[in-house]
């Protein structure tokens, strides 16, 4: 299943303390069974309570669990219907998605983070293990 910030935004996410982020976690793997589970199925599931499952479903602006499976399953339905896309698109589209003030945010205290290390490690195998070369080259 592919999920990008029309059900999750970056931004959304960024504000997630540990137990939605564990929630979230589960509902981007198992999207799909969601709208055929009760809360308390989901609860034991992801071993949590009810009660943390209604406070995110309200932290993503559903009034509950039940409105909550309805904008799944229409989001679900439009990411079915919608026509594959182009490189370009989906180029354009991780441009948008990243063109926040978070992910700057982010952006900066990495490179932050690299810059004050004392030793720096690119690992990779395959087209990532080429990514790793030229990042080592690069710095």
């Amino acid at each position: 299943m592919e999920w990008n910030d029309m059900m999750f935004s970056y931004d959304d996410i960024q504000k997630f303390n540990e137990t939605e982020v564990r929630l979230y976690k589960y509902i981007v793997d198992n999207g799909d069974k969601i709208p055929y589970m009760t809360i308390r199925e989901l609860a034991e599931k992801t071993n949590m309570s009810t009660s943390s499952i209604l406070r995110f479903c309200h932290k993503m602006n559903y009034d509950g669990y039940n409105e909550f499976k309805k904008g799944l399953t229409k989001y679900l339905f439009q990411i079915q219907e919608r026509p594959p896309q182009n490189d370009l698109s989906e180029l354009l589209h991780y441009f948008h998605r990243t063109n926040t003030n978070s992910f700057e945010q982010k952006l900066e205290q990495g490179t932050e983070f690299i810059r004050k290390a004392e030793r720096v490690i690119f690992v990779g195998q395959g087209s990532s293990g080429t990514l790793a070369r030229y990042g080592a080259r690069f710095f």
